[in-house]
């Protein structure tokens, strides 16, 4: 048992499983998220509104559960997710303001919903 000590030891003793439903969020974000729109996944949405649901769900979890012993390992676990939560909110923000082909478009959705005239802004923000 004290060979694995380093799979469940910086967890509360109630919640040693922690590491497991880590390791799924991961194994989702990573693999199963390429099994969603597999024809043309990389140019719609979908794909980022699931990793941002699945994402904010996983950081809600995190802050109810408060699995780690230390507190310097959950600030730095929800400081994490926040970055990677805010990380695909920006993909989805520069993804509404471009065009098909890449180009940057000046769109009333870009602009009614991000109150931005165009991708290159997000990118500056």
């Amino acid at each position: 048992a004290e060979a694995l000590r380093f799979l469940w030891g910086e967890y509360q003793p109630r919640q040693y499983w922690w590491e497991c439903l880590d390791t799924m969020r991961k194994l989702c974000l990573a693999c199963y998220m390429l099994f969603v729109q597999t024809e043309d996944g990389s140019t719609k949405l979908l794909r980022l509104y699931l990793a941002t649901l699945g994402t904010t769900m996983y950081l809600s979890v995190l802050c109810f559960a408060q699995p780690f012993a230390r507190v310097d390992d959950f600030q730095l676990a929800v400081g994490a997710n926040l970055v990677l939560a805010s990380t695909f909110l920006s993909g989805i923000a520069i993804k509404i303001c471009t065009d098909a082909g890449g180009a940057s478009v000046a769109s009333e959705e870009c602009a009614a919903y991000f109150g931005i005239d165009s991708a290159e802004d997000i990118t500056t923000v």
